[in-house]
């Protein structure tokens, strides 16, 4: 009890110390101020009664007086507001556009010197046919100009678009931006915003499957062609190569059975070499039945709404899609056939042939589909329907192929990654698709009667 007690006592009387201590300090505090003020006083009366007993020459009076000293304070100063820039100067120019400015005008003035045929040879689509496209696309491509540079015209974003597409052998954007005087970046949203505009505006109208009087005019033409009767159309798959670099994250379902990456195209073509039906972005690693299963194709043909039923129309298509009364299949060759379905799958033969040699041209035009595409996936599907529409398009409008095109085609073909081929397919085979196969088998024209005809 004795040493709190005597704890308490030193503690208070710590405390009453700190406390006297403050109190001195602030009266010397006080008292050094006074001295101050006081100081200043005596400082001011001592310049006055000097200058009264020493007044300045009168030299110095006519002399500019000297600047104030300035008052530092501790207030943040006011932002100044940066006056706008004038449109344009006291001499009348214009500001400068912040552009890239290059001396290579190989668009704006070679290529308007080009012959029809040197600008098919260098965009594969005759000058006429870039005019209509220029003009289809104009309202989706045409781009506002900015501050710092003026857009980019319709007329250079379509033909950056058609070269790229046109090259067998892939171009660098180096290239391309030297002869176009574009940036990289530009170049490959060129082609994008191309892509996305013809899919939206030309693939209704250039891809459309036969109804009508051009159901009859598709069937007419096949009989005639090949001696096939009410086929109104030949069912094809390609498998268009994707470039993988080392260490990409591309989907291994890409990867299809001969063991490189690719994207499945699913086509109908007719007899005039051009496509009636395109779907595009199926994965490599899936087989050719698998694609037809999730097509629209399939399922619309199905339910009777694309195909009538009661016209006796059909497609053609190979041993891997299985035989329905709407699409028509060869025999398969057991070493037992007779002379009517050898002659049957002949016909079917030359049918898918003929069909090949659309894909080729389609190929051939486009040699972007022969090297390995190296845009991302949600774009090459648009990029492949690109190339189908454009197809239709100088097929409709009579634009020329040349035979170096098939050339590269044919040498891509040989040196280039063989196309997986489909597994036989014996299951789903309906019952009418059998009995109509045998029909047309037993009733087809002999090749003589074919060749008088024609």
């Amino acid at each position: 009890m004795a040493s709190n007690l005597e704890s308490l006592n030193i503690s208070l009387a710590i405390m009453q110390f700190f406390t006297q201590w403050q109190m001195q300090q602030r009266q010397i505090d006080a008292r050094l101020s006074q001295l101050r003020r006081r100081r200043r006083s005596v400082a001011c009366q001592l310049k006055a009664l000097m200058e009264k007993m020493y007044p300045p020459p009168s030299y110095l009076e006519e002399e500019e007086t000297m600047p104030p000293v300035p008052v530092i304070s501790d207030e943040p100063k006011p932002k100044k507001k940066r006056p706008k820039k004038k449109k344009e100067d006291a001499s009348g120019k214009k500001p400068r556009v912040w552009t890239l400015t290059t001396d290579n005008l190989w668009f704006e003035n070679t290529v308007q010197q080009f012959s029809d045929l040197e600008f098919l040879e260098q965009f594969h689509v005759s000058r006429k046919t870039y005019h209509l496209l220029c003009e289809h696309l104009r309202v989706d491509l045409t781009k506002a100009n900015t501050n710092m540079r003026k857009a980019i015209s319709v007329e250079k974003r379509v033909a950056v678009s058609l070269y790229m597409l046109s090259k067998p052998k892939v171009c660098t954007y180096r290239h391309i931006g030297t002869l176009f005087s574009m940036g990289k970046s530009t170049i490959g949203g060129a082609l994008y915003d191309f892509s996305k505009a013809v899919c939206k505006n030309l693939l209704p109208q250039y891809i459309n499957f036969p109804s009508d009087e051009a159901l009859v005019e598709t069937k007419e033409g096949f009989n005639a062609l090949m001696g096939f009767p009410d086929c109104i159309g030949v069912l094809n798959f390609a498998h268009i190569p994707l470039f993988t670099p080392l260490g990409s994250n591309l989907p291994t379902e890409f990867l299809n059975d001969k063991g490189w990456y690719s994207m499945i195209l699913m086509c109908v073509t007719d007899h005039r070499n051009q496509f009636t039906y395109v779907k595009s972005g199926f994965p490599g690693k899936l087989d050719n039945l698998s694609v037809f299963k999730e097509s629209s194709l399939h399922q619309l043909s199905t339910e009777g709404k694309l195909i009538p039923p009661d016209h006796g129309y059909h497609l053609v298509a190979g041993n891997d899609i299985p035989l329905q009364n709407w699409i028509m299949t060869p025999f398969v060759d057991d070493g037992n056939l007779n002379h009517n379905q050898k002659q049957f799958n002949e016909r079917i033969n030359s049918l898918q042939n003929f069909s090949e040699v659309t894909i080729d041209k389609l190929k051939g035009r486009w040699g972007f589909l022969l090297n390995k595409c190296n845009k991302k996936l949600d774009r090459v599907s648009n990029i492949f329907l690109t190339c189908c529409v454009l197809h239709n398009l100088c097929e409709r409008h009579g634009d020329g192929f040349l035979d170096s095109w098939q050339n590269e085609v044919r040498i891509a073909n040989q040196s280039g990654p063989h196309q997986p081929v489909g597994m036989y397919c014996e299951d789903e085979c309906s019952s009418e698709g059998i009995r109509k196969r045998d029909e047309i088998a037993n009733n087809m024209e002999a090749p003589e009667v074919l060749d008088q005809r024609s």
